[in-house]
């Protein structure tokens, strides 16, 4: 999705591009997704590799002009779309709702 927004000629973040080499839990773009989300949901919350994610992500949020979601999310996504409205930040949600959603 996020290719469509460039060619459409803006800028986009998107934190699957994100790649960790050499980190505590490595990521790069062909690897296994899955994977590396399950080894980093059993890191502890207050792991310095995690801040840095964190870190980097709502820094990205704050330099952004508006905020795309993409359907479906996980819960971090639900979250991350609250921050951005809470910043000002124009919110458009595109894609598939997967379940019944109250908000």
């Amino acid at each position: 999705m996020f290719e469509a927004v460039r060619a459409a000629g803006k800028t986009a973040y998107c934190f699957i591009e994100n790649e960790y080499k050499g980190e505590v839990v490595e990521f790069d773009l062909q690897g296994d997704a899955e994977k590396f989300m399950a080894e980093l949901e059993a890191l502890p919350q207050d792991h310095p590799h995690i801040r840095r994610i964190f870190d980097i992500d709502m820094q990205a949020e704050r330099d952004a002009e508006n905020f795309l979601f993409v359907m479906p999310g996980g819960v971090s996504a639900h979250i991350e779309a609250g921050v951005a409205y809470g910043m000002g930040k124009k919110c458009y949600a595109i894609g598939t709702i997967e379940k019944t959603e109250t908000l």
